[in-house]
């Protein structure tokens, strides 16, 4: 190349170009060669040369490394920070958040939402056997596993990938949780995330998680029912996944295997995500001799040693509602 061409090329690399307006969206499927990806740059006005394009990427030695998938480009680049784009695989990401004590149902819409995966097909895997034992679980279902978070993923992922790294940020923090323990309380993995589950639901209190997850440990040492209403609500839901009613006497009656009022121990399995904080109180749960608390409908609760006590703050609390408390 003569010293002039190699001027014009550089200056061609290194000169941003403003031609689009908008952002633009460019998927390369995969098997492109690069003078398609050149073509459709300079289509999609990022770029003013195709054939300029395609030569600086072969000089480059990019022109078999380009990674496919869906980019976004929102502001003016020069064509080396594009070409330095493809190569790396900064494809346009989707995020999501995943609030903590979410259900399965929950998760799944809210991934849906970002048209990165379909609703039924999330469901599907998230209760697949195959897919379950695939990420070395034994579990009947994904819920508890998935740990709620922000999450980035581009176009080309699948309803499988994106459970599986969930699944993997769960093992991190669980891993982390137990580490920083020292030792689990007698539980197994799959009853600590679902006693965590059960935590995460009673209460949106960090400060009351601890306590919270103390009493439980206190009522399965006795022998006690846990009589926890979000665990009825979760048995409804199973049955109908748009249960939406206040809870009522004839639903802490109804047989479910996760009815807690029915039922001894804890349910088959989590009944949510737990985040962080209630898996930790969990593993490192305040010492009490507290065995019922009652919502005080404020987000707090109030804790009771006694069933007189208990019954005296739920008269005190939920005079005008069903009995909702433990």
């Amino acid at each position: 190349m003569s010293s002039s061409g190699a001027l014009r090329l550089y200056q061609f690399g290194t000169t941003a170009h403003t031609g689009a307006q908008a952002p633009v969206i460019l998927v390369i499927a995969p098997g492109s060669s690069m003078r398609q990806v050149s073509t459709q740059l300079h289509a999609s006005d990022v770029t003013t040369s195709a054939r300029m394009f395609e030569l600086l990427a072969r000089i480059k030695g990019a022109a078999r490394s380009i990674k496919y998938g869906t980019y976004e480009f929102k502001t003016a680049l020069s064509p080396l920070d594009i070409l330095d784009r493809l190569r790396r695989g900064l494809v346009r990401l989707h995020p999501f958040t995943v609030p903590e004590g979410r259900t399965l149902f929950e998760t799944a819409r809210i991934i849906a939402a970002t048209g990165l995966a379909d609703e039924e097909d999330l469901l599907k895997k998230m209760t697949d056997p195959d897919f379950i034992s695939s990420l070395n679980l034994d579990a009947e279902s994904l819920e508890g596993y998935l740990f709620p978070d922000t999450y980035f993923f581009g176009q080309e992922a699948t309803a499988g990938s994106i459970l599986k790294i969930m699944v993997e940020r769960y093992r991190q923090v669980f891993a982390e949780e137990i580490q920083l323990a020292g030792q689990a309380p007698g539980l197994s993995e799959h009853d600590i995330i679902t006693l965590a589950s059960l935590v995460e639901a009673e209460t949106g209190k960090a400060a009351e998680r601890t306590l919270i997850a103390g009493v439980f440990l206190n009522r399965l040492t006795k022998g006690m029912r846990l009589e926890c209403d979000p665990t009825v609500v979760y048995g409804q839901l199973l049955l109908d996944p748009g249960f939406k009613e206040r809870l009522r006497r004839r639903h802490l009656r109804q047989h479910t295997p996760h009815n807690t009022y029915l039922n001894y121990g804890l349910p088959p399995g989590p009944i949510c995500s737990p985040g962080r904080l209630a898996i930790r109180a969990v593993l490192q749960p305040e010492k009490t001799d507290f065995l019922f608390f009652v919502s005080r409908n404020d987000g707090s609760h109030e804790f009771s040693r006694t069933l007189q006590e208990h019954n005296r703050a739920v008269e005190a609390f939920q005079r005008s509602r069903p009995p909702t408390g433990q």
